[in-house]
């Protein structure tokens, strides 16, 4: 826990960089159940975001590139995943098709997903949550979208966002269990 300037009462949590094995081995249900029942909120109050940092080593820079059009092409779904809508603390910037390359850039760090980082990479676009389920999910999510683009073309997901083949990736035979918790959040919020 530490303190966070965006906070007027409260703290923020930050865990060690982690795999997504790893982090579905803490126990987080309980901690977030710990902290609904002393009082504590965080998906009802408009300063507390969810953000997840995951390694810049990870990514080749053909690879950071579709991971922002792939965020960025996708605002209205990431959105609705996200539960809320873009803000000053996650904008969704504009990504012109003669410029595809500017999707994998950061302009400040108060983007949906902030590039500025030299280790990581931040998808700041997610509300708040002491929800188990959601909490899990979005962790999902980000390894499972930081995947995805490994797997697909800059021009599939320029095409139409690339939302249908990410559905199709978790539903693969491997990918169906790691991304359960995600599978069945994507459907309860119609995407």
């Amino acid at each position: 826990c530490k303190h966070d300037g965006s906070l007027d009462n409260g703290f923020e949590i930050v865990s060690h960089p982690l795999t997504l094995r790893a982090h579905k081995v803490q126990d987080y249900s309980y901690m977030l159940q710990s902290l609904k029942q002393a009082g504590c909120r965080s998906h009802d109050v408009d300063t507390c975001g969810l953000h997840v940092h995951v390694s810049r080593s990870f990514f080749s820079q053909s690879e950071l590139v579709k991971l922002g059009l792939f965020v960025y092409f996708n605002k209205s779904r990431l959105e609705t995943f996200a539960r809320r809508t873009e803000s000053s603390y996650a904008k969704f910037k504009p990504v012109p098709k003669h410029d595809l390359q500017s999707a994998g850039y950061s302009e400040n760090r108060y983007e949906a997903i902030n590039f500025e980082n030299r280790s990581t990479i931040e998808f700041r676009l997610f509300k708040g949550t002491l929800n188990f389920e959601t909490f899990i999910a979005t962790l999902e999510f980000c390894d499972a979208v930081s995947r995805f683009v490994k797997t697909v073309s800059a021009c599939l997901i320029a095409k139409d966002g690339g939302f249908d083949l990410f559905k199709t990736f978790l539903k693969k035979d491997g990918n169906r269990k790691l991304y359960k918790n995600l599978l069945t959040y994507l459907e309860s919020k119609g995407l």
